[in-house]
């Protein structure tokens, strides 16, 4: 099937446009309860003491001069090769997976190129996003990503595709039909259990595990932002997987800024844990006056560890690591999402790279920490009444 790059929507633009009715009555009611609710936003994040420094000359990418051309660029993927830093770019004006490079980790080619584009004619991937790229001692690049149809519902299945360069990838996996001779591939993951409301799976995450097992960690539930996190293990190199079966990661009903949805991990194996960073989201509580409970504009990162990467996770008493700066001028003053993070051993300093969104544009920022992740205390268990 021919690949494209047609215009894709990003998470600043999935919604469809109402009308201009629609928009006067949104803009009244954010005029009277917008200000209620960012002091209790702030109230809710104040406790936060968070040593993460952010990059003084954020957004990273696209930069200043770039920003026109390039537009939304969100949810990456970034590694660190032979003194050279590759990141992987949902670039959302054509709803491809493009690539970047750095030396340094902070100032970024903003010149990307293609790595992977959406399929005209798909039944499920039209346009692909949220990669997660891993390298191999066997010298092939392997990428999870997320592909979706150009719709009102959007949905959401994982990919996989190989390179042997790491820029361009070819897909790779089990044709949809073995009778066809030039047939679309499957999907290698699909949203098929009840929480995850058979409706997306995306923002995988893969980490290696001993005897050659990968073990996915993925964002489930609801296509605009899912709900909780997931798990499985693959035992054949990432073409299939089998799943944990109920989310391994829930919003926490006691928090102030994840008892909503958790979503976008990135996992990483440190000194004995597995460390989880992702991307919390609060509802309206009962003193904000909101049409619904329901909040999916605002979001902060968070961090959790667990022994086993799986059950009886701690909870950073810094949460949110990294929140919206409120602020004139800002370039994330409503949202921060899908953290990555890497240890930088030149510079003895780990780097977080996250999206920012201020308004409708969504652009990539960063954040520095120069010694241990602090202290962690256990994280409460899920509500009683799930969505499931």
């Amino acid at each position: 099937m021919k690949e494209t790059y047609t215009f894709a929507r990003g998470r600043d633009e999935k919604r469809s446009r109402p009308s201009i009715l629609i928009i006067v009555f949104t803009f009244v009611v954010v005029s009277i309860t917008g200000y209620k609710y960012w002091v209790q936003y702030d109230i809710a994040s104040a406790s936060s003491t968070s040593p993460w420094e952010p990059y003084a000359s954020n957004p990273v990418m696209p930069d200043s001069d770039h920003e026109d051309y390039l537009g939304t660029v969100y949810d990456v993927s970034v590694l660190y090769e032979e003194g050279t830093w590759k990141m992987y770019c949902s670039w959302s004006r054509n709803g491809t997976i493009s690539y970047s490079k750095s030396y340094d980790g902070f100032t970024w080619d903003q010149n990307l190129q293609l790595s992977l584009g959406g399929l005209v004619g798909s039944k499920w991937e039209t346009i692909v996003n949220r990669p997660f790229v891993l390298k191999r001692a066997t010298g092939d690049y392997l990428m999870w990503y997320t592909g979706q149809i150009e719709r009102k519902n959007m949905g959401g299945k994982l990919g996989f595709a190989r390179s042997w360069n790491g820029i361009q990838f070819s897909r790779a996996g089990r044709a949809a039909h073995p009778l066809m001779l030039i047939a679309e591939l499957s999907p290698v993951i699909v949203a098929d259990l009840p929480w995850e409301r058979y409706d997306a799976v995306m923002t995988p995450c893969v980490i290696e595990l001993p005897n050659g097992v990968l073990r996915l960690y993925y964002s489930g539930g609801e296509w605009y932002e899912p709900d909780a996190i997931g798990a499985a293990h693959s035992y054949d190199g990432g073409r299939t997987w089998v799943k944990q079966g109920d989310p391994i990661f829930y919003p926490d009903p006691t928090s102030k800024h994840d008892n909503y949805k958790v979503t976008s991990p990135h996992v990483l194996f440190h000194d004995g844990w597995y460390y989880l960073f992702y991307s919390g989201f609060r509802g309206c509580d009962l003193q904000c006056v909101q049409l619904t409970n329901e909040d999916l504009d605002h979001a902060t990162v968070n961090l959790a560890r667990s022994k086993d990467g799986l059950t009886n996770w701690e909870a950073s008493v810094e949460n949110p690591i990294i929140q919206p700066e409120r602020k004139r001028g800002s370039w994330n003053c409503d949202a921060v999402y899908k953290p990555v993070v890497l240890y930088d051993e030149e510079h003895s300093q780990w780097l977080l790279w996250y999206n920012g969104r201020c308004g409708y544009l969504e652009m990539i920022g960063m954040s520095t920490l120069k010694g241990s992740f602090g202290r962690f205390v256990k994280r409460a268990p899920h509500a009683d009444a799930l969505w499931y």
